[in-house]
């Protein structure tokens, strides 16, 4: 036995010598297979090869920053910083990866960043021009000119040749406005590099710039000269596209076309320069032959967008469904369909786009656009918890990603979670400071939390960047409005009216303030304009009609709603009620009686009519206004649990609270789910018909409700007062503390607050409850009480 186990050992050992050589050698190999590649600039074969090696070792801190600068040279940024960093973890002294991080940052706008990288690679190599180079970007990008200039010129004098170092400083001095300096550095620069493409093209990029195009014509030639690459002469067709020179650039393109009859991006150019032409039927033709002999999925996206600019919406829908077919495995099949979810959902065809994104997350379950597009569609059908963890992913893959910031706002906007909304605007603007829509979106979060003071300064603010933002200057006004301020108000309302002067809803807060100064007339002209640009504009008809009816001109109310009945019949429940007021008003109650009939019919399932007609029998029975009302219900209301719920009112208000007993079991016993109801007989209950039995009855009644509507202030309300009744302290302090958070500003919580803590022997506490119920001139049962408890 330990003859074999030694011998067994002998040969393991043998083994692992050897699988350890056959591991580097094969790590090697795949390396150097990369490099080829690399040299070659097949960047993603090559990082197939590179990503072999670090399988092989994981610790292969070269592997990992080849994968990187692969990914760098696809533009993949994100993927090309994880590489990078797994890179300098392994093995600091990769210096170059750490400069390249640093240019990420300065694309990502983090220049504190990107100066930090630099300064580590200088504290060990204090002549590296790239890193001199990123640390003089970073510092322009600072706004430091002057210390950028300094190390620009430090590294030209180190290298001459540095050809980007000559760009950036000329950058600089066309940044100050010192041109003759920028041209002649970039003179510099080419006289040191005669051949370098980069430069050529910079100083004909310079010369363009100030309109030189003779000059700028013939270093973008000499640029292209310095190319083997046929493509190259697309920079001298853009250049001429650029400066209106047609024809040339059209020569040049169907060169290209005759040399590469297999290229069909080439088509893709001309139609673009027959777009800039404005020869619109000739583009679609050209694009339209290219989608015949080639069938290429962009050849279809190009002519939808062209559609799209067009408004030709049939076409567009119908390219885009030919681009599915034809895209097959293309990675443009993706975009394709997210382009017809995004059309869904903005006409709100919901099933279709849901559709759409399903088909894109089911072949590429991380497509950002299609997890983007998902949150759009849960919040066009109101489920914002589903948009927020869409949302969140993409934000997780992506967090530089400011539209979905500003949707992911929106989603918490709609959730009631403003706090959460906030937050996640002032991230948006760290990434992008002066973003138009975040500000905008962070002024109307301000609005809705009544931060009025944040609101108008934000929103002055956003007019400081964009004077003329006509939403901007609407709710500035509403802002305006509120706190009072209305000439301030009138003023920005009337400057967005002159920039958009077929705007209805200026008219109509325009009219609004007229109205309030009780200059009527005013009002009814603002609120007729209106109308003429928006004959269905209900808001604005029920404000006309309240003007006539200020004024006592009741025959032109009644004709103003009759003439909109037959013109907007889709509104016909609001006019009907609207007329009920009007008839109510002008003393013709049986006229009033008549239309709230009519519009309960229309739409039953309204509170507000019944409480409508309830004034109209308060009017014609004052004193038996319950009673007909009951009456009305039985005939004609068809046992509307609203109608019963409103009798139940009329017959509290006449003191009868065995019929409002009656009222409330009837609606409980054909509506048990009817919270309201339960909610209203606990609390008569508690205060009109206290016995132990009626005590457990509206106990019994406010849990199931609690139970329900767990949040709901004025539930909770009442299950306090039933608990304080019960001598539950403890639980009723609980529950009113919970109601008062969520709404403080209803006197009769703090009542009830009051009178626990004075229950508790908490006399402080219980004054200062007290005090906050009676300050305003709000009536409520046992406000008599609190006045008199409190004043003691």
């Amino acid at each position: 036995m330990k003859i074999f186990l030694k011998s067994w050992i002998f040969l393991l050992s043998l083994l692992i010598i050897f699988s350890c050589g056959g591991k580097e050698e094969r790590k090697q190999s795949f390396f150097n297979k990369g490099m080829e590649l690399f040299e070659k600039g097949d960047y993603k074969k090559a990082q197939l090869e590179f990503k072999n090696a670090i399988k092989i070792d994981p610790k292969f801190a070269k592997g990992y920053y080849m994968v990187g600068l692969c990914a760098y040279r696809l533009r993949n940024l994100t993927q090309a910083f994880k590489y990078f960093n797994t890179a300098t973890t392994l093995d600091p002294n990769l210096f170059d990866a750490h400069i390249k991080m640093g240019f990420i940052y300065i694309i990502a706008r983090e220049p504190e960043k990107a100066l930090e990288k630099a300064e580590l690679v200088l504290k060990k190599e204090a002549k590296n021009t790239e890193a001199l180079l990123l640390k003089a970007t970073a510092l322009k990008f600072q706004n430091k000119k002057e210390e950028a200039i300094k190390i620009l010129k430090e590294i030209i004098s180190l290298d001459p040749k540095k050809a980007q170092a000559y760009i950036s400083l000329a950058q600089l001095y066309e940044v100050k406005n010192d041109l003759a300096l920028a041209e002649e550095t970039l003179k510099t620069g080419l006289k040191n590099n005669p051949k370098n493409l980069s430069l050529n093209l910079a100083l004909a990029s310079f010369y363009e710039s100030q309109k030189r195009f003779k000059e700028a014509e013939a270093f973008y030639k000499k640029a292209i000269g310095l190319s083997k690459e046929d493509r190259a002469k697309l920079i001298l067709v853009r250049f001429y596209t650029r400066i209106s020179e047609f024809d040339k650039a059209k020569e040049i393109t169907n060169y290209l076309i005759k040399a590469h009859p297999e290229d069909y991006k080439y088509h893709l150019t001309l139609a673009a320069i027959l777009l800039k032409e404005k020869k619109i039927t000739e583009a679609e033709k050209t694009l339209k032959k290219a989608i015949e002999t080639f069938n290429e999925p962009e050849i279809y996206l190009f002519l939808a967008d062209l559609y799209k600019q067009q408004g030709k919406e049939k076409p567009y829908l119908d390219i885009l469904k030919q681009c599915v077919k034809s895209a097959k495995e293309s990675p443009l099949l993706f975009k394709a369909r997210n382009l017809l979810a995004t059309y869904y959902l903005e006409k709100r065809e919901n099933k279709l786009a849901f559709d759409e994104i399903n088909a894109v997350l089911e072949k590429n379950p991380k497509n950002l656009e299609a997890h983007f597009l998902k949150a759009k569609y849960h919040l066009n059908m109101k489920q914002a918890n589903e948009a927020i963890a869409e949302l969140r992913f993409v934000l997780k893959e992506k967090p530089k990603f400011l539209d979905a910031y500003r949707l992911l706002a929106r989603a918490y906007f709609m959730n009631g979670q403003i706090e959460l909304a906030e937050d996640t605007l002032k991230e948006a603007l760290k990434i992008k400071e002066d973003d138009l829509e975040s500000k905008f979106l962070l002024a109307q979060v301000y609005f809705k939390k009544h931060d009025l003071k944040e609101a108008e300064r934000e929103f002055e603010e956003i007019l400081k960047i964009a004077p003329n933002h006509i939403p901007t200057l609407i709710l500035l006004g509403d802002t305006y409005l509120i706190q009072g301020k209305i000439e301030k108000s009138k003023k920005v309302y009337n400057k967005a009216l002159n920039l958009s002067p077929k705007n209805p809803f200026i008219y109509h807060k325009l009219g609004i303030i007229e109205k309030g100064q009780k200059n009527f007339d005013k009002a009814i002209n603002h609120f007729k304009e209106a109308l003429k640009i928006k004959k269905d504009f209900l808001e604005a008809l029920i404000e006309l009609t309240r003007c006539y009816v200020a004024k006592k001109e009741y025959q032109k109310a009644i004709a103003k709603c009759r003439e909109y009945l037959n013109l907007v019949p889709k509104h016909e429940f609001y006019i009907q009620n609207l007329l009920g007021e009007v008839y109510l008003r002008a003393k013709k109650p049986k006229k009033a009686e008549e239309a709230f009939l009519k519009a309960i019919s229309i739409k039953p399932e309204a509170p507000n009519t019944y409480y409508n007609l309830a004034r109209v029998y308060k009017y014609l029975f004052p004193k038996e206004t319950a009673k007909n009302y009951e009456k009305i219900i039985k005939t004609e209301l068809k046992d509307s649990p609203h109608a019963w719920f409103i009798l139940a009112l009329l017959y509290e208000q006449e003191g009868k609270y065995k019929k409002v007993e009656s009222c409330y079991q009837y609606i409980l016993n054909k509506y048990p789910e009817h919270a309201a109801a339960a909610n209203n007989l606990a609390f008569l209950y508690v205060e009109k018909m206290k016995t132990d039995e009626n005590l457990k009855k509206a106990r019994n009644l406010i849990d199931k409700v609690i139970k329900k509507f767990p949040n709901h202030p004025d539930f909770l309300d009442t299950s306090g007062w039933i608990h304080y009744h019960l001598k539950n302290y403890e639980k009723a302090l609980s529950d009113l503390r919970e109601a008062i958070r969520i709404n403080p500003d209803k006197p009769i919580y703090h009542y009830h607050l009051g009178m626990t803590y004075k229950a508790m022997g908490q006399l402080t506490l219980a004054k200062a409850e007290l005090i906050k119920a009676t300050k305003e001139n709000i009536n409520f049962p046992g406000k008599a009480l609190a006045l008199k408890l409190y004043k003691k």
